[in-house]
């Protein structure tokens, strides 16, 4: 059998042996593709001419009256105009399709960020037209990633796949009783017959005054952009009876999943900030949330609040870990699946049914929503949740703002829920389609993103122009504007 040549050079022999064995490399197979691609439009187009002229023919020998000529039926043939296509259109869509040695696979899509690639020694590049403006959003949020994604690769990856996610951090016990750790280590599906009930994780609440400080820092960081429980709800349903009630009966009507909220709050609240380690109390509070909600396994029991629960720990894991992408990915998806099981998407039957817990209902939903649409572009994987699957509406504004005019405007997260229902889910149409739309398409999704309606509150001067806003003096509302302005202002990027 003869081999290859010292400089890598084929010999005639190596080439046809692998023509008869099919075993091509990747640029042979690529410049065979396209040269077949090639002479199919050369053939098509010689056959269009051909048609022309018969044509042509017919109608200076029968006019124009003959059926063949028609405008209806020259219309049907030509239903379906001709587009000059490669490999390369192909190619387009494909992301980035990461194979182990052992059998693992792990596939980005082409919108996948950089920080998601850039474990597997991806080189991470702007990617251009709308693709930034959807992004753009992660770029100033303490949840999401800069809005640098992947170009589409040309062909499959192959190399052995690095560990996925280091979670290290969240090995460390913190003395804690083998009991809770074990609940713990039982997140998310949880534990069946644990020696531990909700009574003996109790003990590890923090007096009232540390928990409001707690609670405090996180509504005035975390969640300015992502949150899944309002204040009121979570004053009124978790910390009244727990630390203003006195007696059994208050502790029995909190729910595990309830108790694992206030856990994950608490731990969000002990970050110094989402971008430094975790400290060891937040990562306690951490431990805490993931033990309360093992408690009551979710394969048995379910509600609103474990939606809530689980959202606000996938927070925490990604300021804990920024490279918790796959942790993050598969909690999103079980909390997708548990939110349809309590049917979470659907408006609640009835003429008279208990509306505080209506608006909550629409309220957790939208912020799953916007959550799975943001988490399926910086992954660059189809989102489980659909618009077209839903027919929840959306919730009151709880914190509208009242303008000069002493008329109200929507707040930030009306605004989001707006916007994911109509601008994201369009850009996530789009991303997620097989085949590339024409560019015309894309220009029109550009439009409709950057002409989306902004509350006037939320608006903020991006240029010498904008005399009619301006930046607001609270610091909170002046990162919120910075997000809106950062979606909208974003220009296309060269790529």
């Amino acid at each position: 059998m003869k081999r290859r040549t010292i400089d890598g050079a084929d010999t005639p022999s190596d080439r046809e042996l692998r023509e008869r064995k099919s075993v091509s490399s990747c640029a042979e197979c690529r410049s065979f593709l396209i040269e077949k691609a090639q002479r199919l439009m050369h053939d098509v187009k010689s056959a269009q001419t051909q048609v022309e002229e018969m044509e042509a023919a017919l109608a200076a020998a029968r006019g124009q009256s003959h059926p063949l000529l028609q405008r209806d039926a020259t219309l049907e043939r030509g239903k379906y105009p001709l587009k000059e296509s490669t490999v390369d259109d192909i190619a387009d869509v494909l992301g980035s399709l990461s194979l182990g040695l052992d059998g693992k696979a792990k596939y980005y899509g082409e919108s996948a960020a950089a920080e998601v690639g850039s474990a597997y020694g991806e080189e991470p590049v702007k990617l251009a037209a709308y693709y930034s403006m959807v992004l753009a959003f992660s770029s100033c949020s303490p949840i999401w990633t800069p809005p640098y994604v992947y170009l589409p690769v040309p062909k499959t990856r192959l190399f052995i796949l690095a560990k996925d996610d280091d979670s290290s951090w969240q090995s460390c016990d913190n003395d804690m009783p083998f009991e809770i750790v074990e609940l713990s280590n039982a997140f998310p599906i949880g534990l069946v017959g644990s020696a531990y009930s909700k009574y003996e994780l109790l003990q590890y609440l923090p007096s009232e005054d540390k928990a409001l400080q707690f609670i405090d820092t996180y509504y005035n960081n975390g969640a300015l952009i992502f949150n899944p429980i309002v204040r009121t709800d979570l004053m009124d349903s978790i910390i009244t009876p727990l630390y203003r009630n006195t007696g059994a009966t208050a502790v029995d009507t909190i729910h595990p999943h309830q108790l694992s909220i206030l856990f994950a709050v608490l731990a969000a609240g002990a970050l110094p900030n989402e971008y430094v380690q975790s400290t060891p109390l937040a990562r306690q509070y951490h431990m805490l949330s993931r033990a309360a909600f093992s408690l009551a396994p979710i394969r048995r029991e379910r509600n609103v609040a474990s939606v809530q629960a689980l959202l606000l720990l996938m927070w925490f894991i990604r300021a804990a870990d920024p490279k918790s992408h796959e942790e993050r990915w598969i909690l999103g998806g079980i909390c997708v699946k548990v939110a349809q099981q309590i049917g979470l998407q659907r408006e609640i039957p009835g003429d008279d049914p208990d509306q505080n817990e209506v608006q909550k209902r629409r309220h957790v939903f939208w912020e799953l929503y916007a959550y799975e649409a943001w988490a399926s572009l910086i992954n660059g994987r189809p989102p489980a949740l659909r618009l077209e699957e839903n027919d929840c509406l959306f919730a009151r504004d709880y914190e509208p703002f009242l303008n000069s005019s002493r008329s109200l405007e929507e707040s930030f997260d009306g605004w989001k829920h707006r916007y994911g229902a109509t601008a994201l889910t369009a850009a996530v149409r789009h991303i997620f389609l097989v085949k590339p739309v024409p560019y015309q398409e894309l220009l029109d999704l550009d439009k409709e993103v950057r002409q989306s309606p902004v509350p006037g509150h939320l608006r903020c001067p991006v240029d010498s122009s904008d005399g009619d806003c301006a930046w607001s003096a609270d610091s909170s509302k002046a990162f919120q504007q910075y997000v809106l302005s950062d979606m909208h202002e974003t220009k296309a990027l060269a790529g």
